[in-house]
């Protein structure tokens, strides 16, 4: 999930004996899947590289805003930008999949409901309390109204307590709707009217970073990946659904869709001339996302998926269990992350100041490390009080 545990499940209450006097077998839980972890690690590794360039003083922007037309780095400093793009694309994809896995391991409805509801309700107070503080440590600490990421992703998963209920025809006619949509709202509606709308109706529809509360995660433009997540999650744990043909599948008919978005227009917010330079056709709309950034993106994090499910995989290997780490803690260590990219790039912002490349390297490094340290400590503790609200992290 965004960053969440929700793919750790219990199996499904166990039947009774034939005997009315004898207990009920015990009914082993299934094999956690390490793929939707090490996707949800992967996401977490792309996103730590792209925040500790912004506290390094480094720019690897390799997307547009839609009220910020930022100038863009040298190409191979919009490299690494390319695959912080990822991030957000997997994380909200992984939170429908995840909400479909929860399922599996709660006794009734109304407890899913219930984990759901707690575990939006932190994520927004994490928002709105942590994020912005740790964003700037050195200025006063203050509590504002903002609706960055995970707030976008707590109301997303409020949403979804209704919409887990409809059939997957349902889901994917809704998730159609939004995707082709929402574009035609950004194309006839301008920009300031979507400004002047009141709150509830702006999260749903615009991006506007210049007014209070600021909102970067419209729901309307992102939510048609949970919906797609929580359709494929739903068969996550059939064998079919554990190789990487129907991934790979998937990955294609994403690919097609924001080429689709990007030769024809429709959806694609970045306009593309070839005075641009070929570089520039791969920087596309991330605020608000264009259908084009949604479908090449999630093509890529599909791309990924099927590679993670692929049967030659040692998920005994360094890198796979480090993968897999990152992924089980990543909503805590999406907390901490910004703190800790801050941490490490301080002294390297004095030692090395007109060595960027090095500079951001280090802080890469060194942020990477801490972060693998508190994962490895947290998922501890966590499974030493197993029952306890860290759960909900």
């Amino acid at each position: 999930m965004p960053p969440s545990q929700a793919t750790e499940m219990a199996g499904s209450p166990a039947k009774p004996g034939s005997s009315p006097a004898a207990a009920p077998p015990a009914t082993a839980p299934p094999a956690r899947l390490n793929a939707p972890d090490a996707a949800r690690g992967l996401a977490m590794l792309v996103m730590v590289i792209g925040h500790a360039g912004t506290f390094a003083k480094v720019d690897t922007a390799a997307e547009v805003y839609a009220d910020r037309r930022l100038p863009l780095p040298g190409v191979g400093w919009m490299i690494p930008g390319f695959f912080v793009n990822l991030a957000p694309v997997l994380f909200w994809f992984l939170v429908g999949a995840s909400v479909a896995l929860v399922g599996g391991r709660r006794s009734s409805e109304g407890e899913v409901d219930r984990f759901m509801l707690v575990r939006a309700a932190i994520l927004i107070a994490i928002d709105q309390v942590l994020i912005p503080f740790l964003w700037a440590p050195s200025q006063p600490f203050r509590v504002t109204l903002i609706f960055e990421l995970l707030t976008a992703l707590g109301l997303t998963l409020v949403l979804l307590v209704p919409l887990r209920r409809l059939p997957d025809a349902a889901l994917l006619a809704l998730a159609a709707l939004l995707a082709l949509g929402y574009p035609l709202v950004i194309r006839h509606v301008p920009q300031s009217t979507l400004e002047h709308l009141p709150v509830w109706q702006r999260v749903f529809v615009t991006y506007d970073f210049n007014h209070d509360p600021e909102i970067t995660f419209p729901l309307a433009g992102w939510l048609t990946l949970p919906l797609l997540g929580l359709v494929t999650g739903r068969r996550l744990r059939s064998a079919a659904w554990q190789r990487p043909a129907p991934w790979l599948g998937l990955a294609a008919a994403s690919f097609a869709v924001g080429l689709l978005s990007r030769f024809t227009g429709y959806g694609d917010y970045s306009p593309w001339r070839p005075a641009d330079g070929l570089a520039r056709w791969f920087v596309l709309s991330k605020g608000p996302p264009g259908l084009d950034f949604l479908g090449l993106y999630l093509g890529v994090g599909l791309l990924a998926l099927a590679a993670l499910f692929s049967p030659g995989i040692d998920w005994n290997a360094a890198w796979a269990r480090w993968l897999v780490l990152m992924g089980q803690v990543a909503l805590f260590l999406f907390a901490v992350h910004l703190g800790v990219c801050w941490l490490a790039a301080r002294p390297l912002l004095h030692l090395f100041r007109h060595q960027d490349a090095l500079r951001y390297a280090l802080t890469c490094a060194a942020a990477l490390t801490v972060l693998t340290l508190l994962a490895a400590g947290y998922r501890a503790l966590k499974r030493r009080h197993p029952r306890s609200v860290l759960r909900y992290l």
